[in-house]
């Protein structure tokens, strides 16, 4: 009758359930633990680069950086990346690292945050040589930015705080402040405590960067490694972040490797990488009259300027011509010069972006 039927089917209800809870469960114990083999397979994995455990730190450095003929390989590669590597960098100055891609420009930038051990040469920061003195202690005066930089699930204030867990908000938003950035935050629907996502995926590309110079100067760095930081940005926002930049690399050694040359172009410093060398070194406007490889990288990203160059070299040159004056020459020479610190020409009415500028 009906009364068996309501029967038949509540205990199939009370058998089937706990057998279908328990597929579920043994689908998520198989997931669970494939997910805890590769957890433990990294947790396991050895590092590359192995260092004492009695290393002594390193002390608080002013930020002179030298690299004597450094060499480098990755692992059983044959070719060198770096290839008989000499700069110095003095306390406080701005450097440029300038290149084709695949030239070596990160490579500089891992070996002096000592990712990786030299393979020949030397990396010396205020005369000590960096492989005698624990990475940690290295790690805790240098920061670091990137293209690419990685944002935790959480809050602005948390990622700000990661890596210097002790900061307390009132340093968090002095250092903000600094940047010109804290306003932008406070703006945001939470402040501070806003969420930014998986990933920083609720923030926008800038707005990431900025937590993450943020997060770099709360640490108060000594020395400043900045990776392309800037290059996946719209202009309107890269002039932002170039302003935040300027803020940022006052009083501390910068290392910048980048492909927006009209950035550097007050560079203390601008190193031209090739093929793992050094191959040309000066200020923008020496290397532009130098005519090399840096001018050339220069007029790829910058047809305003390759125009107004041979505008401005034809007007020297009949001047020149007209009066043979070598200081008439010489006024010219150091005009055109002059000119070249600019993306366009002077009275040409159009407006330039901001360059990288260490002094305001």
């Amino acid at each position: 009758g009906p009364g068996q039927l309501v029967s038949i089917l509540l205990y199939w209800d009370w058998f089937m359930t706990p057998a279908i809870n328990f597929g579920t469960f043994f689908n998520d114990l198989l997931i669970a633990g494939s997910s805890a083999e590769r957890i433990f397979d990294l947790l396991d994995e050895v590092p590359e680069m192995q260092e004492p455990l009695a290393m002594p730190d390193l002390p608080v450095i002013k930020g002179h950086v030298q690299f004597e003929n450094v060499s480098f390989q990755y692992g059983a590669c044959h070719r060198k990346v770096l290839d008989d590597v000499s700069l110095e960098a003095q306390p406080g100055q701005l450097i440029a690292l300038v290149g084709e891609t695949g030239s070596g420009k990160s490579t500089i930038i891992s070996l002096l945050s000592k990712f990786y051990r030299t393979g020949e040469g030397r990396i010396l920061i205020d005369g000590i040589d960096i492989n005698t003195i624990s990475a940690k202690s290295l790690h805790r005066q240098v920061a670091m930015v990137m293209q690419a930089n990685f944002l935790f699930s959480g809050s602005i204030l948390e990622n700000i705080r990661y890596g210097s867990p002790h900061v307390t908000l009132e340093e968090i938003q002095a250092a903000a402040r600094e940047l010109g950035c804290h306003t932008r935050f406070m703006a945001m629907k939470e402040g501070y405590e806003t969420d930014v996502g998986e990933r920083g995926q609720s923030l926008s590309l800038g707005e990431r960067q900025l937590v993450c110079f943020t997060r770099a100067l709360v640490t108060r760095p000594r020395l400043l490694l900045l990776d392309e930081a800037t290059s996946a940005l719209d202009p309107l926002t890269g002039l932002q972040v170039q302003r935040a930049l300027s803020r940022l690399t006052q009083g501390r050694t910068t290392f910048i490797v980048t492909h927006r040359l009209s950035s550097i172009r007050h560079a203390d410093q601008i190193f031209v990488v090739g093929k793992g060398k050094i191959i040309e070194r000066g200020r923008h406007h020496e290397l532009i009259l130098m005519g090399g490889k840096y001018r050339e990288l220069f007029y790829s990203s910058m047809p305003k300027a390759r125009k107004h160059l041979e505008s401005s070299a034809q007007t020297v040159t009949n001047l020149s011509a007209q009066d043979s004056s070598s200081d008439l020459a010489d006024n010219g020479a150091n005009d055109l010069a002059g000119q070249l610190m600019s993306d366009t020409p002077r009275d040409s009415g159009e407006p330039t972006s901001r360059p990288l500028n260490r002094h305001g």
